[in-house]
């Protein structure tokens, strides 16, 4: 009789622990991140009665055992959230976090920056990832550290070395009538300086001539040329299409055409201008046409920048913290890491959406998104809570249900031991 107490008393302790399971997945319902659990019931073991006619042992349990918890690392739904340093995780994975001298998990995405430039976790954790280094690389093969986003950053100037124009001269023109188009370049101080490309219609082609402003190189003149052998002359096939600039096939034309200040002087104290105009695009196709239309530049590009502040940081696709600067670049400032366990289900939780390395749970595999098995990380966006409020419900009526049973078998035992006692009455 006193068995059956206890045998009940087990399960209400362990419906009762089942219910704050329940709870605590509810209440997580909105956490970023958050793993839901679930709790796992075994049963004691069984009191010998004796054999019965068929040689079999009788036995009867002693209730169920303190349940076990597991972790369900099912996927959580994905949401954009628009938050330049949110992150989520598709697939397999954790984020790497330092907090004090312990390295912690999470599949939390929603980041921060704080006032050192440390991508940091909303509980103060400092994300771990690759950085950018000196030579403006992101090496991925060396071990994790903490993220540091160089707030205030400025890029150097870049002087402008290469340029193409997409434009078409009307082969209608008549000789000695011109057109001319601007193009802003940069010199190595990163200043700005406008070079007119002047095309003025010969008897044969044109003849092409590059200026710049005489007050930019210090001189009287208002404009200087720059073109090396000015005028240069092209021409082009009964097609429109460009033959050469400096001599006929079969001998393969070069295509290029220099421009350079050498033999000037920029006021500011700028190295010379040496610039490369290449007349075909990358797949070969020349960048000059002449024909019966319309004098017009379609397209004009130049590799040079003038010196940019950092505006704005970002979270994209692939786990890249992309850095936004005032020239309008967009530069891979660092990369997030993520880790991979054996069995993660048995990770050791400890709050703040963190998880901590368990005696079962194996050591992380750290790299890259999208690499080894680790899952892709989406910028824009956060993974929420992959909690099931209908399962979770229907689990709660279960455990309530299991532990007005168990109450009931304590209140039926005591009145049958109530009974017993009476007898000697």
């Amino acid at each position: 009789m006193p068995s059956s107490f206890y045998t009940a008393l087990s399960g209400l302790r362990g419906h009762a622990s089942q219910v704050d399971v329940i709870a605590n997945n509810l209440a997580n319902l909105s956490t970023i991140g958050f793993k839901a659990s679930s709790a796992l019931f075994s049963d004691l073991i069984y009191q010998q009665l004796g054999l019965n006619r068929a040689g079999v042992a009788s036995q009867i349990g002693l209730g169920t055992a303190p349940i076990g918890v597991v972790r369900n690392f099912e996927q959580g739904t994905i949401q954009t959230t628009g938050g330049q340093l949110d992150a989520a995780i598709q697939g397999a994975g954790f984020f790497i976090i330092r907090r004090d001298d312990a390295t912690l998990f999470s599949r939390a995405g929603n980041f921060q920056l704080n006032r050192f430039g440390q991508v940091i976790t909303s509980s103060g954790g400092f994300v771990q990832g690759w950085s950018r280094d000196a030579a403006g690389v992101v090496n991925t093969n060396l071990p994790v550290a903490d993220i540091v986003i160089p707030v205030g950053q400025s890029l150097p100037p870049v002087t402008t070395t290469l340029l193409r124009m997409g434009l078409n001269l009307d082969a209608n023109t008549v000789v000695g009538n011109s057109f001319s188009s601007p193009l802003q370049v940069f010199d190595s101080l990163g200043a700005p300086h406008i070079l007119t490309f002047e095309f003025t219609k010969a008897a044969t082609g044109w003849d092409v001539d590059v200026t710049i402003p005489g007050a930019d190189v210090g001189t009287a003149n208002p404009t200087e040329s720059v073109l090396t052998g000015a005028p240069v002359n092209i021409t082009f096939d009964a097609n429109g299409i460009l033959v050469n600039p400096t001599a006929p096939p079969p001998t393969p034309p070069p295509y290029d055409l220099p421009i350079s200040s050498a033999a000037l002087t920029f006021t500011n104290g700028a190295a010379p201008l040496a610039i490369t105009w290449n007349l075909i695009d990358p797949q070969g196709v020349p960048t000059l046409t002449q024909f019966a239309q319309t004098s017009a530049v379609a397209t004009t590009t130049q590799n040079g920048f003038p010196s940019a502040q950092l505006t704005s940081v970002s979270i994209g696709d692939g786990g890249s913290i992309l850095g936004t600067f005032s020239d309008g670049q967009t530069k891979e400032l660092a990369r997030l890491s993520l880790a991979t366990f054996i069995a993660p289900a048995t990770l050791s939780a400890i709050g703040d959406n963190l998880f901590s390395v368990s005696s079962t749970s194996g050591t992380p595999a750290i790299g890259p998104a999208d690499t080894g098995g680790r899952g892709s990380v989406l910028g824009g966006a956060l993974e929420f809570s992959n909690v099931d409020i209908a399962r979770e419900f229907t689990n709660l009526m279960t455990a309530q249900r299991g532990f007005q049973a168990n109450s009931r078998v304590i209140t039926t035992a005591d009145e049958l031991n109530q009974e017993a006692i009476n007898l000697k009455r």
